[in-house]
C-alpha cells in the first residue's frame, strides 16, 4: 500500500508500502502491497524532510496495514491458491475473445467495473471505471467522479512506458507475461482509495493486490488482470513535483508486481527494500523518510515495527542503497550491468531475507557475511568518508547523511548510559576533545569539554541478551581519529554474554577522537519477535581498575600507527597509575583479588606487566620523589 506524506521539494515517496494482509475481514489470500504517504507541513529544504508525525496519524496508518499477519498469511495464500494462466474457455467467459476467435484489448472508452477494497468500512465496492488511456505496456482507468487532466494523462503513459517500464523490468525482472488475463499491459486505475484518513495527515496512496492475479473461483473479488490502485484525490497531481510522487508510487508498486511474480514469499523488509530502490533508479530521488531514520538509527533492517512506519522505510532504503550501490558497486568497480544483474537476481532468488542477499552476492563473485556488510553499513551511517575506506561510506548521490541520534560526550568520565537498541539497528557513541567534532557530531550544538585525564579511558557495555538457542550478538567497531584527522579502527569479537571492555590507552594523547559502533546480530526470526534490547554502558579511567591498568598496558604493544612521543607517553601514565594503585591499600588489594582468578599463564603476565613498569622513568621519578 502507498501511504504518501506530501513533502517539500522533490522529497515525495511512498511509505507504507508493504506486502500485508489487512486486519479486518480480509479472506484467505489476499496479499496486498500498500504504500502509506505522510503529509508533512515542515519547510525541510534540501536536505531533506523534517518527519515528526503526530500520534494521532501513526496510530491511523498502522490500523490498515496489519503487518503481524503478513509473513503467516503469505505461505497460506502461496500454499493454498494456484497461479494458473486461463485457457481459451475462461477468456471466453471473461469476454477476452470475440465471437471471431480473436483476443480483444481494452480500447479507450471502454467501461469497466472493478471491485475495490474500501479500507475503512473493510467492505468490498465495485466501482465504474473508464477507459481513458491505452500505451504499450499500460491501460488507464479512471474511477467515474474523480478528475485528472488531460494532460497528466498523455504524460503518464508516456512515463509508464518510456521510463518506470522498461527501468523496473530491466532491474527486477518481468511480471507476469501475459498473466491471469493473458494481456501485456498492466492496468493503472486511478480512483479516490477510501481509507478513513480524510481528518488525518496520511493518506494511502496506491497498492498492488495479489488477489488479483488469480481467478474469482479462487479469490471471488478478483479483478483478474495485472493492476495497480492509485488515489488521485489525496494524492492527486497537478504540478511537476506532485507528478514525480505519484509516479514513485507506481514504480514502488510496479516492483511488488513483479516480485510477487518471481517470489510470493520474500520477507518484508527485502521487497520493501527493492521497492523503495526502484524510485531511485527512476530518477524520482531519495525518500524523505531517511532522515527519520537517522533520527532513530536504532530502528531495525528487519523487523517491521508498528511504531516506526517512517524510519522503517528509512532503514530499508538506505540498506538496500549501500548493497547495490557500495558493496556490488565496489566490487563490479560501478558497472552497472552488474548493478542491475544483482537486483534482478535477488528477486529471482527463492531464499528469503539475509540467506536471499548472500547467496544472490555470490552469484556475482561477491563472497561476504552479512554481519560484515551489516557492520560496515552502520560505519558508512556513522563516517558516510569513502576516502577512510570505500566500505564506509555512499556515492556521490547520497551525501552530507549522518545520524543525528548519536551519544556525543566531552565531559568525562561517562559513569552510565542507558537506552534501547534493535536487532539490525545502530547504536553510536562518540567521546572526543575536538570542539569541532563534537559540535558537529551534535547536529550543530556546542559540546562542553571538561575532566579529560591522560592516562587513557576504557568502554566497558553491556547488551540484554535472550535465552533463545543462538540468540543475539551484539557485534562492534571503534574508530579512531588521530590528531592529524586521519583514521584506525578496531572490530570487536564479543563474548556470549554480550558483555565487552574496550581499552583505549593512547586516548587523548594520540586519538582526538573515539566513535564506537555497536549493531546486535540474530536470526531474522528472533529479530522479528523480539527486536529491542537494553543496553547499558560506560566510559572511565583506566586507572579506575586494576584489570583495565593491566589489558591496557598489554595492549600498547601492538598498538600499530602510535607516534613513538604518543606511545612513550601513554606507557608513563599508564606506569604512574599502576604504581599509585600499587601503593594503596584498596588497589594492591584489587590486583591481589585479579591474580587469584587468573589462569597460571596470565599471572605470569600481569607479574610481567608489574616488573616492566619498575624499569619505567616514571617509577623512578615516584621513587625519588619518596626519597627527597
Amino acid at each position: 500500500m502507498n501511504i504518501n506524506k506530501a513533502a517539500p521539494s522533490y522529497f515525495y515517496l511512498p511509505l507504507l508500502s508493504l506486502l500485508i494482509l489487512i486486519i479486518f475481514s480480509f479472506a484467505p489470500g489476499e496479499v496486498f502491497a500498500f504504500s502509506v504517504n505522510y503529509i508533512d507541513n515542515d519547510s525541510g529544504g534540501a536536505g531533506g524532510l523534517n518527519v515528526d508525525i503526530s500520534a494521532a496519524a501513526e496510530a491511523k496508518a498502522r490500523a490498515v496495514r496489519a503487518a503481524d499477519f503478513f509473513d503467516s498469511f503469505a505461505k497460506h495464500a502461496a500454499s493454498s491458491y494456484t497461479k494458473q494462466a486461463p485457457g481459451q474457455a475462461e477468456l471466453k467467459s471473461r469476454g477476452r475473445i470475440d465471437a471471431n476467435g480473436k483476443f480483444r484489448y481494452d480500447v479507450r472508452g471502454d467501461v469497466l467495473n472493478f471491485y475495490t477494497r474500501n479500507l475503512a468500512s473493510s467492505q468490498y465496492e465495485q466501482i465504474t471505471a473508464d477507459c481513458v488511456r491505452t500505451g504499450k505496456n499500460c491501460y488507464i482507468y479512471k474511477a467515474r467522479g474523480v478528475e485528472v487532466a488531460e494532460s497528466y494523462l498523455d504524460r503518464l503513459v508516456k512515463e509508464f512506458d518510456e521510463n518506470i517500464y522498461p527501468v523496473n523490468t530491466a532491474n527486477f525482472g518481468f511480471e507476469w507475461k501475459p498473466g491471469i488475463d493473458n494481456d501485456n499491459h498492466i492496468t493503472l486505475l486511478l480512483l479516490d482509495i477510501k481509507d478513513g484518513m480524510e481528518h488525518t495527515n496520511a493518506y494511502v496512496a496506491g497498492y498492488f493486490f495479489a488477489g488479483d492475479e488469480f481467478s474469482r473461483a479462487q479469490v471471488p473479488h478478483s479483478n483478474e488482470r495485472e493492476m495497480m490502485y492509485l488515489d488521485v484525490v489525496q494524492g492527486g497531481f497537478n504540478d511537476e513535483q506532485n507528478f514525480k510522487r505519484f509516479c514513485r508510487t507506481i514504480s514502488h508498486e510496479f516492483q511488488h508486481a513483479i516480485h510477487w511474480h518471481h517470489d510470493d514469499k520474500e520477507m518484508t523488509w527485502l521487497n520493501e527494500m527493492l521497492s523503495e530502490y526502484s524510485a531511485f533508479i527512476n530518477n524520482y530521488g531519495h525518500p524523505g523518510q531517511i532522515n527519520a531514520f537517522f533520527k532513530m538509527p536504532d530502528t531495525s533492517l528487519i523487523a517491521w515495527r508498528g511504531d516506526r512506519g517512517l524510519q522503517n522505510y528509512g532503514a530499508i532504503y538506505m540498506f538496500g542503497y549501500y548493497l547495490v550501490r557500495t558493496v556490488v558497486a565496489v566490487y563490479s568497480k560501478n558497472d552497472p550491468g552488474a548493478l542491475q544483474k544483482f537486483t534482478k537476481a535477488l528477486v529471482a532468488n527463492k531464499q528469503r531475507g539475509i540467506a536471499s542477499v548472500i547467496s544472490t552476492l555470490s552469484q556475482l563473485g561477491i563472497n561476504k557475511n552479512f554481519k560484515d556488510i551489516y557492520l560496515d553499513w552502520l560505519t558508512a551511517n556513522a563516517i558516510n568518508n569513502q576516502a577512510v575506506s570505500k566500505r564506509f561510506g555512499y556515492d556521490k548521490y547520497m551525501t552530507a547523511r549522518l545520524p543525528v541520534k548519536r551519544n556525543v560526550h566531552g565531559a568525562l568520565p561517562v559513569s552510565s548510559v542507558s537506552g534501547t537498541l534493535d536487532a539490525y539497528g545502530g547504536l553510536y557513541a562518540v567521546f572526543s576533545v575536538d570542539p569541532q567534532y563534537l559540535k558537529d557530531a551534535n547536529n550543530g550544538a556546542a559540546v562542553a569539554i571538561s575532566g579529560v585525564a591522560q592516562g587513557g579511558y576504557a568502554f566497558k557495555i553491556a547488551v540484554e541478551r535472550t535465552d533463545d538457542m543462538g540468540g543475539n550478538q551484539l557485534i562492534g567497531r571503534l574508530l579512531k581519529i588521530k590528531i592529524d584527522g586521519s583514521y584506525s579502527g578496531d572490530d570487536f569479537i564479543i563474548g556470549p554474554d554480550n558483555n565487552y571492555t574496550f581499552t583505549v590507552p593512547a586516548f587523548p594523547l594520540e586519538y582526538k577522537t573515539l566513535v564506537f559502533i555497536f549493531g546486535i546480530i540474530s536470526s531474522e526470526t528472533l529479530a522479528e519477535k523480539r527486536p529491542t534490547y537494553k543496553f547499558n554502558y560506560c566510559f572511565v579511567p583506566i586507572s579506575s581498575s586494576a584489570r583495565y591498568m593491566v589489558s591496557a598496558y598489554k595492549r600498547l604493544k601492538s598498538e600499530t600507527g602510535v607516534s613513538a612521543e604518543a606511545l612513550n607517553a601513554a606507557y608513563e601514565a599508564l606506569s604512574s597509575d599502576i604504581i599509585a594503585s600499587l601503593k594503596t591499600q584498596k588497589g594492591a588489594a584489587e590486583f591481589d583479588e585479579m591474580l587469584k582468578t587468573l589462569p597460571e599463564g596470565e599471572k605470569i603476565d600481569v607479574m610481567n606487566v608489574i616488573k616492566e613498569v619498575k624499569t619505567r622513568p616514571a617509577y623512578k621519578k615516584l621513587q625519588d620523589a619518596e626519597y627527597k
